[in-house]
């Protein structure tokens, strides 16, 4: 007898790979999140590893508790500043199309977490605050700058500045760029690969020989994609009717209007 879903739900798809990159296609549908590849990281992986109160399943509890009070309450989500955050962002690409809807998600998603301290207008639905945006800015917008190639990933700059630096002394290899960076050559291998694939990098280097590096094409200047959240703010104030109270800035943004 087939299963009856009477009520679907958003589904999160998370895929992990060794490549650099995923299929164009694949990749204009989701966001790519590198993996931090530094030691720092890889000692706080050791702690979460040696950390036996995974084992525990009375910390599972107040996620399950969580979920159940989510399906049970209203869920509905208003952006009072979504019409400004439309203008404001950059049209950098047509995946944008796609990226802005997966924004307004995030932003929807962060405020439903934190409904007990949002207002509700008269109909009902949890009002979205700038604090809710200015999380998830802080979460996505590289990623998206990166995936519309408005900006360079910080790696990848990186992993340039060092052969930029150690050109003088050639020849650069990988294993140069990885004691430079202070990672290890597997780390230094992919940081490579993604810049040689986005040709700021080059291989001068015979088929089949270890890679000799050079520079590619010079590293474009930094371009936003989505507004800052006092960007955001500022244009509600320029928008708001006299009289009326602005919104509040998030904890610890600046309160310099950019008017």
């Amino acid at each position: 007898k087939p299963r009856v879903i009477e009520k679907q739900g958003p589904i999160a798809l998370i895929l992990t790979t060794t490549a650099v990159g995923l299929h164009k296609e694949n990749e204009t549908r989701l966001f790519s999140i590198p993996v931090t590849d530094t030691p720092a990281q890889t000692k706080a992986i050791f702690r979460a590893q040696a950390d036996e109160t995974e084992l525990d399943p009375e910390r599972y509890v107040a996620w399950h508790a969580l979920q159940e009070m989510l399906a049970a309450g209203g869920n509905v989500v208003t952006l009072p500043f979504a019409r400004q955050l439309a203008e404001l962002t950059h049209p950098a690409g047509v995946r944008m199309r796609r990226d802005f809807r997966a924004l307004l998600t995030l932003v929807r998603a962060h405020a439903l977490l934190h409904q007990f301290s949002r207002e509700r207008d008269d109909r009902e639905r949890i009002v979205a605050t700038l604090d809710d945006y200015a999380t998830v800015h802080e979460l996505v917008a590289d990623l998206i700058g990166e995936a519309v190639e408005a900006t360079v990933p910080r790696i990848v700059r990186e992993t340039v500045d060092a052969v930029r630096l150690l050109k003088d002394k050639p020849p650069v290899t990988v294993t140069k760029v990885a004691q430079h960076l202070g990672i290890d050559k597997s780390a230094a291998s992919r940081r490579v690969k993604s810049a040689l694939a986005l040709d700021y990098l080059v291989n001068d280097a015979a088929e089949g020989r270890p890679a000799r590096l050079g520079l590619g094409e010079e590293l474009p200047e930094e371009r936003l994609v989505l507004p800052t959240p006092e960007q955001l703010r500022s244009c509600m104030v320029a928008q708001r009717p006299a009289g009326e109270t602005p919104p509040p800035l998030p904890p610890g943004a600046e309160t310099e209007e950019l008017l």
